[in-house]
C-alpha cells in the first residue's frame, strides 16, 4: 500500500494530510475538514484507548510512536492500519504538534490470519490422525510427532524431537 502523511496542530485539533492519507481513511477533499475528533471517531471502539495512551506518552517524552489500529471507514468497511507519529516542537521546545505517517496493512493482516488459520487447522488434523505421523527434516531428525506417534514407539514426543528417525 501506498504511504499518506499527515500533520496535527495540537491546539486546535486541525489536521492536514496527505491525499493518500483520505484515501486510506476512504474520504475525500469534499468531506469534512479532517480533525482529531473526526480520526478518533474513526478508530475502532476497541483500539482507541492504546492509541491515545501512545500519543499521550508521545506528547509527554517526546518519544515517536507506532501503533497499530482498526479503522471503520464511512461505507462501514474495517481497515487495518500502521500509524506512526512525532512530536513537532515550536522555537522554544514547545510541543506543538505531531507528524507523522498512516499505511493501510489491512492485506497483510489478512494474509497473516489466514496463515495462522491453516497452521491451527493442520496442527489440528496432525494431532487427532489415527495414524502415526512423524516429520523429519532434510537431516533425517525429527520435527513433529503426533500423539499416535508417541504411543507406538513409546516414548515421549518431547524425547523424539531433534533426535535422528529410527
Amino acid at each position: 500500500g501506498k504511504l499518506g502523511v499527515w500533520d496535527v496542530d495540537l491546539q486546535s485539533g486541525r489536521i492536514e494530510c496527505s491525499r493518500q492519507a483520505l484515501v486510506i481513511f476512504g474520504r475525500d477533499q469534499s468531506d469534512r475538514k479532517p480533525d482529531r475528533d473526526l480520526f478518533r471517531s474513526t478508530v475502532h471502539p476497541e483500539d482507541l484507548p492504546r492509541h491515545v495512551a501512545a500519543v499521550e506518552h508521545t506528547v509527554r517524552t517526546g518519544e515517536p510512536y507506532t501503533t497499530n489500529l482498526r479503522i471503520i471507514r464511512p461505507d462501514g468497511a474495517i481497515r487495518h492500519i500502521q500509524q506512526r507519529g512525532e512530536t513537532v516542537r515550536d522555537g522554544t521546545g514547545r510541543v506543538t504538534g505531531l507528524s507523522g505517517t498512516v499505511l493501510d496493512v489491512t492485506d497483510l493482516v489478512m494474509t497473516e490470519e489466514a496463515r495462522l488459520r491453516s497452521q491451527r487447522q493442520f496442527e489440528s488434523l496432525f494431532e487427532s490422525s489415527v495414524a502415526a505421523l512423524i516429520v523429519v527434516d532434510g537431516a533425517g531428525r525429527v520435527r513433529l510427532a503426533n500423539r499416535q506417534a508417541e504411543e507406538i514407539i513409546g516414548r515421549p514426543r518431547a524425547e523424539q524431537i531433534g533426535r535422528a528417525h529410527v
